[in-house]
């Protein structure tokens, strides 16, 4: 089987076409499953069983969420830079 994505077959989850491994630890959050991602080793989601390191995108899908994720840094970098000037203004 070869798929990119996440997808549950009688109640176990494959992350890309492998299956994931189940952990006999306790997941140290409530919202990660025993799950454990084939990719990466990560906890899985306890809702949605995918790996929240994003192993089940794609290589495009991946790229994209983390230029998205880049930007999202770039805008709340400025904003701070934006609020410390106006803040160091204002106490001069």
């Amino acid at each position: 089987m070869s798929v990119i994505g996440a997808e549950v077959i009688n109640g176990v989850p494959y992350i890309n076409g492998k299956r994931a491994v189940k952990s006999d630890k306790k997941p140290l959050l409530d919202c990660l499953s025993e799950w454990c991602c084939p990719e990466c080793g990560a906890n899985l989601s306890k809702e949605t069983l995918i790996c929240l390191n994003a192993c089940h995108l794609s290589a495009a899908s991946s790229r994209r969420f983390h230029s998205l994720l880049a930007h999202c840094y770039a805008v709340v970098d400025a904003r701070r830079e934006q609020k410390t000037k106006a803040e160091s203004g204002a106490t001069t």
